[in-house]
């Protein structure tokens, strides 16, 4: 279920905190590299909702590649942030 871009959340000094994760494709068999915001660990940043962390095993995958919203939404934060 999609339901958007998140919010960018903000430590209290105003600089956003983001790790990535990696989610299995049901039909690709590929992983989607995702960036979360530290303070919303079940959403990425391009509004996709992630399952519960599991280990995603790299032999599961044919292929691994980055989500183009996410990394599109982080480039933007990243400029906002350096402004």
């Amino acid at each position: 279920m999609d339901n958007g871009p998140v919010p960018l959340p903000t430590m209290k000094k105003g600089t956003p905190m983001y790790e990535m994760r990696a989610e299995p494709t049901v039909d690709r068999g590929e992983l989607v590299w995702h960036v979360i915001a530290k303070d919303a660990p079940a959403s990425t940043l391009c509004g996709s909702r992630l399952a519960p962390p599991r280990a995603a095993t790299h032999s599961e995958a044919i292929a691994e590649r980055y989500c183009d919203p996410c990394m599109a939404a982080f480039g933007s934060a990243m400029q906002s942030d350096a402004h």
